[in-house]
């Protein structure tokens, strides 16, 4: 956990759940969300199917999906803010570093749009960490999900997340099994047999 939060750019191991996948992680995060119909979710056209499938079953309830689309860094800052002046959404969920074509979102930037509008951001860094720097201090994440087995190297069956404790005590956590600590305030999504080798 220390040196995947140095990584990371965190200070606090405890915030890092050790997890079978970025898939996990992202289901995770976009279900702690607990949208209602008629909430909106804004992503973008990169996004892996890991973000895609689950989003698409929430548009089934009634949920509004918005992709943010722009060629460039700033086009994409622009659409965004653009969108979000008339469309308040609940979430904001996007990639790091795009699985299409490899395009690197500005998050320190997005971060900043959502903390300012109060808007959940879930971040999907499976093609991020191990090859672009990581600064979770300046991103203002809700969540930032990773992948073990990619750019890190890992073994197949390895992931992981980083919460924000805020976040978390906004949305609950009802994660627990018997590996749960009794306080549950570490690590807070790992629960059951993990891939550690």
């Amino acid at each position: 956990h220390v040196h995947i939060t140095r990584l990371l750019g965190s200070k606090d191991s405890e915030d890092v759940s050790i997890l079978p996948n970025a898939s996990f992680g992202l289901n995770a995060g976009i279900f702690l969300m607990n949208l209602k119909c008629h909430d909106v979710v804004m992503t973008t056209d990169q996004e892996h199917l890991s973000v895609k499938r689950p989003l698409e079953k929430l548009t089934q309830k009634g949920i509004k999906v918005i992709e943010i689309l722009g060629n460039s860094e700033e086009e994409f800052i622009n659409n965004l803010k653009r969108q979000m002046a008339s469309e308040k959404p609940h979430l904001i969920i996007i990639s790091h570093v795009s699985y299409k074509d490899g395009r690197i979102f500005p998050i320190e930037a997005i971060g900043e749009i959502a903390k300012w509008h109060g808007v959940s951001l879930i971040v999907d860094g499976a093609q991020a960490v191990g090859q672009v720097k990581i600064n979770l201090e300046n991103f203002h994440t809700s969540m930032y999900v990773f992948s073990g087995h990619k750019m890190l190297c890992g073994p197949m069956g390895t992931g992981g997340l980083w919460a924000d404790r805020k976040f978390l005590s906004t949305h609950g956590n009802v994660w627990a099994s018997w590996t749960t600590k009794e306080n549950n305030d570490q690590h807070p999504f790992e629960v059951g047999t993990l891939n550690l080798g």
